[in-house]
């Protein structure tokens, strides 16, 4: 069965490197799975494999948004739009059931599918969470865009915490603005979170996400994390912690460092409710049904 599906890779290689029938007939009756995770780069694919392929199954992480289209291309988006509710052999998979509920709004009638991310390390007990004037930590690639991470040069100067930030980062002048404004960067490593406690903090202040791994391993590893309220972040489970802007935050931190009661219900609320649903064995029941789904669609 598996033999007979395509990534994007394979289809954008077939289809760049030569138009020619023998390279269409590659792709005639096949399966493909093309990621959405950037509309602009993936909405071409789309619209040719849904008339090259059988089934194209389009993964989209944080909800597949076509407000860049709407603000910039109002007819081109509403013709994507058209062909996409229209064409019956494309699904989409996305990471959370939150998610999921999203796209139903948004593409009513079509099938989606849920492939949850997971981790496989055992978590820490509810007693080890002591909230305490502690560190805050970002993971995760540093970068201005989509990361968002000169959030944290403005936060550095409204907290008196130390800020650390680990992963990798490209641009040497952001480096630069970030270690003027007193930001600790660390290179990524096999384990970020080794010299991260539960008495540490981690800040996600991404633009847009996805099920971000960091949100589901920082739970697992019972290490509290605000995010900022984006779409991705608000929708991985029911009640994540989330903040609109400085202020929010500011105030959470300070609730933090008190050990407030209320604060610590929440993050340890959010934190079972992630070790709940992203594990092995959603993810394994997860592949089972989409399999399934392949399965029946070959059989026809």
């Amino acid at each position: 069965m598996f033999k007979r599906i395509y990534n994007q890779y394979e289809f954008s290689k077939i289809l760049l490197n030569r138009i020619t029938l023998s390279n269409l007939r590659l792709l005639f009756n096949r399966n493909i799975i093309i990621s959405a995770g950037s509309p602009r780069q993936n909405l071409f694919l789309i619209f040719f494999a849904s008339f090259l392929c059988k089934q194209v199954f389009v993964y989209t992480p944080f909800g597949f948004d076509l407000v860049y289209f709407k603000i910039k291309f109002p007819h081109f988006k509403n013709l994507i739009y058209e062909i996409l509710m229209q064409k019956k052999n494309i699904s989409f998979v996305t990471c959370s059931n939150e998610q999921k509920k999203y796209l139903q709004k948004r593409f009513p009638g079509k099938q989606i599918f849920v492939v949850r991310n997971y981790y496989l390390n055992s978590t820490k007990s509810d007693e080890q969470l002591n909230l305490k004037k502690s560190k805050i930590y970002y993971v995760g690639r540093i970068e201005e865009n989509q990361k968002n991470v000169g959030f944290f040069i403005e936060l550095k100067r409204m907290i008196n915490l130390e800020i650390i930030l680990i992963g990798s980062c490209s641009s040497n002048s952001l480096i630069n603005k970030l270690k003027i404004s007193g930001i600790s960067i660390q290179e990524e490593s096999i384990n970020p979170y080794a010299n991260i406690s539960t008495n540490d903090l981690i800040i996600l202040p991404s633009i847009y996400e996805g099920a971000a791994l960091v949100v589901i391993e920082a739970a697992h590893l019972g290490i509290p994390i605000f995010l900022y309220n984006s779409i991705g972040n608000r929708k991985i489970t029911d009640n994540p912690i989330l903040f609109e802007n400085y202020d929010e935050l500011v105030e959470l931190i300070s609730l933090f460092e008190q050990n407030d009661k209320g604060l610590k219900e929440r993050i340890l609320k959010f934190r079972k409710e992630v070790v709940n649903e992203y594990c092995i064995k959603s993810f394994l029941d997860d592949i089972k049904i989409l399999t399934s789904k392949l399965n029946d669609l070959n059989e026809k």
